[in-house]
């Protein structure tokens, strides 16, 4: 909800919330910056690339591509295993730059 009404005063509350022990409140705040697609957020959003949970690493992903579109293959690409690969993949359509990744078949 915070993420819809696009407010400069929500940013502080769910950056707050990326650091919450629970993996659904984290994926919802990452959501919600998704939504507001502010820029200013994408280094809150880049370490949750790294978060031991796989569908709080899947959120950061789909934020960055709204937050940081330019950026965010480059930003990403690094901290992907397989699992998260094709996600990326998917979202590149959404991204304005080009999005060629190599499938690393090894992991």
């Amino acid at each position: 909800m915070l993420g819809k009404i696009h407010s400069t005063s929500a940013v502080d509350p769910l950056k707050a919330a990326l650091r919450d022990p629970s993996p659904k409140v984290r994926a919802c705040a990452l959501g919600a910056l998704r939504d507001m697609a502010d820029p200013a957020t994408a280094d809150g959003v880049v370490e949750k690339l790294k978060d031991a949970n796989p569908l709080v690493r899947a959120a950061a992903v789909e934020a960055l591509a709204a937050v940081q579109p330019q950026e965010a293959v480059a930003r990403i690409e690094p901290c992907l295993g397989r699992e998260l690969r094709f996600r990326l993949e998917s979202l590149c359509g959404k991204i304005e730059s080009t999005c060629e990744l190599p499938l690393d078949t090894s992991e």
